[in-house]
């Protein structure tokens, strides 16, 4: 019976790659409904990452450069089905550029500042 239900829920979607980020995250289009998800290394295709589907939102948002002189990331907005909670994933910086262009989004350059408190010696 749990083979029947996992055939059923890959059913559900019809994954095409559309981009690869090496060392970051792969972006695939449901060719069913044209909305674009996001897999980490955990899964084939997204809904089978442990995650689940993590959806692009179809509407404007925000793309976020941030980090410091020696690493920087992008953080962007993703959606799960059901559930109306807020949500971001972190990427590589390479992947916040072609998330804008591909969305029509905004990017925003912000910086993490780290200090460190404690004693030397």
């Amino acid at each position: 019976m749990a083979s029947n239900l996992t055939t059923m829920a890959r059913s559900l979607h019809k994954w095409r790659r559309v981009k690869v980020f090496k060392g970051g995250h792969r972006f695939f289009v449901d060719e069913h409904t044209g909305r674009m998800a996001v897999a980490d290394d955990s899964g084939r295709v997204p809904d089978e990452t442990d995650d689940g589907v993590l959806w692009l939102p179809d509407r404007p948002c925000i793309v976020r450069i941030c980090g410091n002189a020696s690493h920087l990331a992008a953080t962007f907005p993703v959606e799960k089905d059901g559930d109306d909670a807020v949500y971001s994933t972190i990427g590589t910086l390479e992947e916040g550029p072609w998330v804008v262009e591909s969305r029509v989004w905004r990017i925003m350059i912000e910086e993490w500042e780290v200090t460190l408190v404690g004693r030397m010696g």
